[in-house]
């Protein structure tokens, strides 16, 4: 069993995980983000779990159910997990009790049916002998029930044992969790994921996977009219449902088209038009120095500003931005995800974004893009390897990354990344016509070679 589960709530904490050889193998490179110590040990204590519950293991894996709940997890497959093994490990019980009940009523009986059966020492008599005949007939007669009885109370027992689940003869040892990334995606679900082939919400035919970024799976896929489709699978968090829907149909030429949205167990499919193109989180691992320049991302950020500001015209809030989300073509840059962002989005969301809640705002929005903006001019996430208590963002000033971008473009990232909302930008056209002046405004050389 895989998972993107989703499952999958994310605590945000101050401390980072380090990353363990036994666990990394999954999106983390990819990620490129470091999960907080409580997200990770939640997430492998609902794998652990899964494992446990495979093996019919259940009072285990109700306890590290519980334990993955305890540090945060908002998985409803994780607590669905719990219940299960509460249930199964309860109905484990019952039949052991029943089971020891029939052996002990059993073994009560086993004696006095021996001594019944046990012969009188000596001959008897000829009066004795029609004496005994007789008195044998009778209790042979009243022993016919009490056999029927007993042969009842055996069959009981051989069905009762045949219903005792069968324990694994060696367990496994018990691995420490929590001890490196553990992406949400490695939580199985509690349902088989659907298959290349598999027509999902009546209408959509899936695909072959493409890709798996920033913790979402792309695949191919068509609809029922032949239509190209690229389908996205992610996980349920909470209210991601709904809001989705109300973006179904949301036009923009920098948003992907989102055709259709609709459950599947414990995950979302969302059908976009045809999307053809990496995302910037591909892109930017491909580059020698994993940044752009200033005037890239200028020409990108184009693009997602407008996008931003047109949709908070009307409403949406795409919520928590990650650069898996951001699709660059050969002549178009294009945004999906409104209400549907990824687990790994939350380490580039607003301190005030709730993930219960899925409280969105235009400010968090644009703290998000901000966010990404920074990753694409120094390579490096912003300050998501660390938050103080009050969940304030700490970041260092992208000029100690990359020297050249100088200190007007720390403080253009001291208010975009600001931790109260009230102190960044009041919309995503400021934002750019502020990032543009800073680079337009770039010294340029002079005939004589120095700087104007």
């Amino acid at each position: 069993m895989a998972a993107p589960a989703f499952a999958a709530g994310v605590a945000k904490s101050t401390a980072t995980a380090k990353p363990r050889p036994a666990v990394a193998k999954s999106s983390a490179p990819a990620v490129g983000v470091a999960v907080s110590t409580n997200a990770a040990q939640a997430a492998a204590y609902a794998r652990q779990a899964q494992a446990e519950f495979g093996r019919r293991e259940y009072w285990s894996a109700w306890r590290d159910a519980e334990n993955a709940l305890r540090l945060g997890s908002q998985d409803p497959a994780v607590a669905a997990l719990k219940v299960r093994a509460w249930t199964s490990a309860m109905a484990e019980e019952n039949v052991a009790a029943s089971t020891a009940t029939a052996k002990a009523v059993l073994k009560k009986r086993a004696p006095s049916s021996a001594a019944a059966a046990k012969p009188a020492a000596g001959p008897p008599s000829a009066g004795a002998a029609a004496g005994a005949g007789s008195f044998l007939r009778g209790r042979a007669i009243r022993k016919r029930p009490l056999a029927a009885l007993g042969l009842g109370g055996l069959l009981l027992l051989v069905l009762l044992i045949a219903l005792i689940p069968k324990s694994s003869s060696k367990s496994k040892p018990r691995r420490d969790p929590g001890q490196g990334h553990v992406p949400a995606s490695e939580i199985p679900p509690t349902a088989p994921l659907p298959r290349a082939g598999a027509v999902l919400g009546g209408r959509f035919i899936l695909g072959s996977l493409k890709e798996e970024t920033d913790g979402v799976c792309v695949y191919d896929g068509r609809d029922l009219h032949d239509e190209s489709m690229t389908i996205v699978r992610y996980p349920g968090v909470p209210g991601a449902l709904e809001r989705a829907r109300k973006a179904v149909d949301f036009k923009h030429p920098s948003v992907a088209l989102l055709r259709g949205v609709f459950p599947y167990g414990v995950h979302i499919f969302a059908a976009y038009e045809s999307l053809r193109g990496d995302s910037l989180r591909q892109t930017l691992e491909r580059l020698p120095e994993r940044r752009y320049s200033p005037e890239q991302a200028l020409r990108l950020l184009k693009n997602l500003c407008e996008a931003l500001d047109a949709a908070h015209a009307l409403g949406f809030c795409h919520g928590p931005l990650a650069p898996g989300e951001i699709i660059i073509g050969s002549s178009q840059v294009k945004m999906r995800g409104f209400g549907l962002w990824p687990v790994a989005a939350l380490a580039y969301a607003a301190p005030e974004f709730s993930l219960e809640q899925g409280d969105s705002t235009p400010a968090s929005d644009l703290f998000s893009l901000a966010a990404c903006l920074y990753e694409m001019l120094t390579g490096k996430t912003a300050f998501f390897e660390s938050r103080d208590p009050a969940g304030s963002a700490l970041f260092a000033p992208p000029s100690q990354n990359v020297p050249e971008l100088g200190p007007a473009m720390d403080g253009l990232f001291a208010k975009a990344l600001a931790a109260e909302p009230e102190k960044r930008f009041p919309s995503a056209t400021d934002l750019f016509a502020a990032f543009s002046r800073l680079v337009v405004s770039k010294p340029a050389s002079g005939k004589d070679g120095k700087k104007s």
